[in-house]
């Protein structure tokens, strides 16, 4: 693990500091960039929101993270925002390693995969044809576990034991195959979130594991789930985003059909965005839903 380096922003008259490490993980073998960002001035112990994907989602959460903390009109509670990325920076791989990370063991992988990855603008981003086929093994063996493991066991007590964080109120923001990794981690029953984000998440088998996994979902405790989808997922020219959108809403509705006393779940369509330009949205929603300003007991 690296030193810890830190530097200091200020957003709508809230101070800021971000501090930047190096993590190493055993349980998945690789090494993240993590990055923390936290109000100056804390008051006791915050809620603490894990957001991975930060190569694509570092900005928008963390610029939604302090528009959301600097509004008086509609406050939301003070948190602790830790993006996870990997360290080496390297972008094409990092949507190759997204996949090993995001997707759940078992989970199907369905050929409009391979259709949409073999577009020209994909396979350029993957490095021609041998980074798509490194694409589609690593989605076709996912281990989401691992990268669980990891968040659980590895970096969260690293998080507890640098930071004023709760004990008791830890969040999980994912997109696309990161919003399948946080119904993967509800559904697993994780003992470390009680809060979730899945945006757009990438329910693109109809045959997903999810969906048994939620049936079978044994919660003891209170948990929020919200879900976001985009208008132009629905209605846009990408077969793949059709399929997700398609069947994200049947999700939906067998949650509905099969509810979680346990889980409250809250979804909402995006208007006018695209599977990319989502994330600062459906980040802004998630919070207001999940970390409403409590009034002083």
């Amino acid at each position: 693990m690296t030193t810890l380096t830190s530097s200091g922003i200020v957003g709508h008259s809230v101070g800021f500091t971000t501090d930047h490490f190096v993590f190493d993980s055993p349980a998945v073998g690789d090494s993240f960039s993590v990055a923390v960002t936290a109000p100056a001035r804390r008051r006791g112990d915050l809620p603490v929101i894990y957001a991975a994907d930060a190569h694509t989602n570092a900005a928008p959460t963390t610029a939604a993270a302090m528009s959301l903390m600097g509004d008086r009109l509609r406050p939301v509670q003070p948190f602790v925002l830790v993006t996870i990325g990997y360290a080496d920076n390297d972008f094409a791989a990092s949507l190759t390693r997204r996949n090993r990370d995001f997707v759940p063991p078992d989970e199907p992988v369905p050929a409009a995969l391979e259709r949409h990855v073999r577009t020209p603008s994909y396979v350029q981003a993957l490095g021609g044809a041998d980074g798509v086929a490194r694409f589609m093994e690593q989605a076709r063996h996912g281990r989401a576990d691992r990268f669980l493991e990891f968040l659980e066991q590895e970096l969260h007590p690293e998080i507890a034991h640098r930071f004023a964080v709760s004990p008791r109120q830890t969040g999980l923001f994912g997109h696309s195959f990161g919003g399948l990794f946080s119904l993967y981690a509800l559904t697993s029953g994780s003992a470390l979130f009680d809060t979730y984000c899945a945006a757009s998440p990438a329910l693109i088998a109809d045959d997903t594991t999810i969906t048994q996994r939620w049936r079978a979902l044994a919660a003891d405790r209170p948990l929020d789930l919200y879900i976001t989808l985009s208008e132009l997922e629905m209605t846009g020219p990408y077969e793949l985003y059709r399929i997700l959108a398609s069947n994200t809403l049947r999700f939906l509705d067998d949650a509905a059909r099969n509810p979680s006393r346990h889980v409250r779940l809250s979804s909402s369509v995006v208007p006018d965005e695209t599977h990319y330009s989502t994330v600062y949205e459906s980040f802004r929603r998630f919070v207001r839903f999940c970390y409403p300003e409590r009034p002083a007991p």
